[in-house]
């Protein structure tokens, strides 16, 4: 009470304990509730089976990779099989098998 009665008095030093000590407390309060989301969510995948990975969920085990400098000089030399083989080197580019 003495802090907010010198800061209503304009003194600068209790106005700004004041207002870090509240700052402090509101982060502690949405620190919490961020980390309770979090477990909540948690909770609530494992129940339903789902968990979090690192990896993708389009596995890109035993699909082939590609060379970029392999496909650049398929489209010099054979335009006709790159065309071809167009969506497939597509998906190779967006799934990350290019190398």
């Amino acid at each position: 009470m003495n802090l907010f009665e010198e800061a209503d008095k304009y003194n600068y030093e209790a106005a700004d304990e004041l207002l870090t000590h509240w700052k402090e407390r509101s982060m502690i309060d949405k620190t919490a509730e961020v980390k309770q989301e979090q477990a909540d969510s948690r909770k609530k995948a494992l129940k339903t089976g789902k968990t979090e990975s690192r990896s993708s969920s389009d596995s890109t085990a035993g699909k082939k990779t590609y060379r970029r400098a392999d496909l650049i000089r398929l489209k010099q030399n054979d335009p006709n099989r790159y065309a071809d083989l167009a969506d497939e080197i597509f998906n190779a580019y967006a799934e990350g098998r290019v190398k």
